[in-house]
């Protein structure tokens, strides 16, 4: 047997009740209960039984409180937000009401010229977008879930490699303080290649842990990029990381932001993986500078995650200029 879909009309007259009995009966691939009310107040309680597959309402109501058919809807569609609407209207005024309109119905049509392919049609569209909708939000769930799992998977895995990771640098600077004493080259040689290593792998767990906080964060607020630019400036002058380079800022109240050098210059074949996940760019220049490559990945995701763009402009053997832009906000 064919299931049953169940129809609530709520309309202060019957008119349609019979006209849309005949309609439903010719949908020869359905089954179909329908069930009619002139109450208001008695048809958003029966909603609660969770019954109904559909709900037809019409625009005009004879109630008592001047409540509409949007009424309803915008009142029943809190508690049945799965539950498909479709409002029966009678003039002209409605139906442009309805098109700026639908208060969370997904259809509308016109009882003074009905027309049955045409109720088939919004029907049929109004259960296929419902199915549809709760199909999206079992996969929303999930993909919450999972998420939220793969955190807590990394931020337990981050903390399970912090405690050894601390334990190997103890003995690593223990084993270097007696391969000193002992003037032991080789030994002092494997020693800090060790550390290298061991630093290295600590980094990316840093790197890793930081994607997490920046990917999971969605509330995001204005802020003074200006200022944010000038602490980072000052930030950097207070601890000498600048190398006896300068850094000009020139603030322009754009959302421009680039930072060029005349360092080694990037080949072109290497610029397309620049924001890619772990990569290094391996040039003669480049082999003996140490990184995770996990840092313009990172702004990548940071930049992206406020609705902006990075970009790269690179010459080899001449220079770069890295950049990004951000949207204003009011």
């Amino acid at each position: 047997m064919l299931p049953i879909k169940t129809i609530l009309l709520l309309n202060d007259t019957s008119d349609i009740e019979n006209y849309i009995h005949a309609v439903l009966q010719a949908v020869q691939e359905q089954e179909w209960e329908l069930v009619t009310y002139t109450d208001y107040d008695q048809a958003l309680n029966d909603l609660d039984s969770d019954k109904f597959d559909l709900c037809l309402v019409g625009y005009d109501l004879d109630d008592s409180r001047n409540r509409t058919g949007l009424s309803f809807i915008e009142e029943s569609v809190t508690h049945h937000p799965y539950l498909p609407y479709i409002v029966l209207t009678d003039n002209e005024q409605q139906v442009e009401t309805l098109q700026k309109i639908r208060a969370g119905a997904v259809d509308y049509i016109d009882k003074k010229n009905i027309k049955p392919n045409r109720f088939k049609h919004s029907v049929r569209y109004a259960l296929r977008r419902v199915e549809t909708i709760k199909e999206l939000s079992v996969l929303y769930q999930q993909a919450l879930i999972t998420n939220q799992l793969r955190t807590e998977m990394m931020q337990l895995a981050s903390h399970d490699i912090k405690n050894p990771l601390s334990t190997i640098f103890v003995s690593l600077e223990i084993l270097k303080q007696q391969a000193e004493l002992n003037e032991n080259e080789v030994f002092t040689r494997h020693i800090a290649r060790l550390t290298h290593s061991a630093t290295i792998i600590k980094t990316i767990t840093e790197d890793i842990l930081s994607l997490e906080q920046f990917t999971d964060s969605d509330n995001f607020k204005a802020t003074n990029i200006t200022i944010l630019i000038k602490s980072v400036l000052r930030e950097l002058t207070i601890q000498d990381t600048l190398n006896n380079k300068q850094i000009e800022f020139i603030p322009t109240h754009t959302v421009h932001v680039s930072v060029t050098d005349n360092g080694y210059g990037i080949p072109k074949q290497e610029q397309d993986k620049l924001f890619q996940p772990y990569s290094r760019v391996t040039t003669d220049e480049t082999r003996e500078i140490e990184g995770s490559g996990m840092g313009l990945f990172l702004v990548k995701q940071i930049i992206e995650r406020h609705n902006g763009t990075v970009y790269v402009d690179s010459k080899y053997g001449e220079g770069s200029t890295f950049g990004f832009a951000l949207p204003f906000m009011a």
